[in-house]
């Protein structure tokens, strides 16, 4: 309107999966968060004089209906002009409500490249892309020299346009020959006929002499327990978009010393996100509207305690997208001067991520990528270390 901006914001609704006994996390009261950061752009003048008001949804991410059902409050009953944060797990689908059929710019999220094309506005996101990640995380691994004399790459049939589209054509252009493909077509119904397909998958990899498997993340989650039972001993990429690396001893079928050595791909690690000068930035802003909560280091807290400081990075980047796109917007606040707005940020500090970048034509933030290795002294179920430094993915030519 003339005097405000309806914000609509997406959160997660961790007191009925407590409840159900699907998870034992706690981060904190959204709203609180919500509260804090809007307040402050208000007090600072809000948008170009306009005052933001927050309309929260708090949904399960198991509950399809409650997600469509917010999605409409959002869109019909107040008109948000946007919506910051996204559904996740199964009602991730529900996303599309906004961006597709409503019209409604979101910033949040995980899109995939199908959802992103019929997306009708604009579906901004605080992490790489899955075809820019692709790309960044095999030029890392080619020059940090990983890749051996002998090939192999390893896909699940859901990843096939991903290893056709972005992964095999990558390799191609970074001269690595890929000798052998291997396409998992089995293990998510079935485990027996999964470990007889990898069985099969093995007997190749030895007889053509494997030295290098790259291994995308569905796959990897079956496969790399599947191919180490089997005594692979060479080396494994996995190049995954969503820091699988750090995760892949939870639950694992193999010792987790088993598992040294694999290389994967993610961001800063906690100590480092937290002496970010924007990490302590977005803490001061929450502290100070709350004093009676200390915020503590993600890694430090102790179980049973909220962890704010996950929520409060993971707001900021978005909010902060929001303030900066729709500032530079300008008075006539429109879908299409925001992305004007948006494409004039260029490079900016990301909670977490080290550098984000937007411009023309760029919807995905994160603008930094490193290696990493899986630690197996991180206990219980291992972890992840530096494999090497953050890079940026225009020191990487990726645009």
């Amino acid at each position: 309107t003339e005097d405000e901006i309806h914000l609509g914001f997406l959160a997660i609704d961790f007191d009925t999966l407590r409840e159900q006994g699907l998870v034992d996390i706690n981060r904190g009261d959204f709203e609180v968060i919500v509260d804090a950061f809007v307040d402050d752009l208000n007090a600072r003048g809000g948008i170009n004089g306009r005052t933001v008001v927050a309309h929260v949804e708090t949904v399960s991410p198991v509950d399809l209906v409650a997600a469509d059902e917010g999605c409409l409050r959002l869109t019909e009953d107040v008109a948000v002009f946007a919506v910051i944060g996204g559904y996740v797990g199964p009602t991730s689908t529900a996303n599309s409500c906004f961006t597709r059929d409503h019209d409604t710019i979101m910033i949040g999220g995980s899109p995939t490249p199908e959802e992103r094309a019929e997306a009708t506005a604009p579906w901004v996101t605080t992490v790489i892309g899955p075809e820019r990640h692709l790309a960044a995380a095999l030029h890392l691994m080619a020059d940090a020299g990983l890749f051996g004399e002998r090939v192999g790459v390893a896909w699940d049939e859901s990843e096939q346009e991903e290893a056709e589209s972005f992964v095999l054509p990558t390799l191609g252009d970074l001269d690595i020959d890929v000798a052998e493909t291997f396409v998992q077509g089995t293990a998510g119904g079935d485990a027996v006929a999964g470990a007889a397909e990898w069985q099969r998958f093995s007997e190749v990899i030895e007889t053509e002499g494997i030295d290098t498997m790259v291994m995308m993340e569905v796959t990897a989650n079956f496969g790399l327990p599947q191919l180490i039972s089997n005594g692979y001993d060479g080396r494994l990429l996995v190049v995954d978009t969503i820091s699988l690396t750090g995760s892949i001893g939870s639950g694992s079928t193999v010792e987790l010393a088993d598992l040294e050595g694999i290389i994967g791909t993610g961001w800063l690690d906690s100590p480092e996100a937290w002496e970010q000068d924007i990490t302590q930035h977005c803490i001061g802003i929450f502290e100070a509207a709350n004093p009676d909560i200390t915020v503590i280091r993600s890694d430090l807290v102790e179980e049973g305690e909220p962890n704010w400081s996950i929520s409060i990075a993971t707001l900021c980047n978005q909010f902060r997208i929001f303030e900066m796109a729709a500032t530079n917007a300008g008075v006539d606040l429109t879908e299409a001067t925001f992305i004007d707005g948006m494409a004039a940020i260029g490079e900016f500090p990301l909670v977490g991520q080290g550098t984000g970048f937007l411009g023309a034509g760029i919807f995905d933030a994160a603008n930094a990528l490193r290696l990493i290795e899986f630690d197996v002294d991180d206990l219980p179920d291992g972890g992840s270390k530096p494999y090497g430094p953050l890079v940026t993915l225009s020191e990487l030519g990726i645009g």
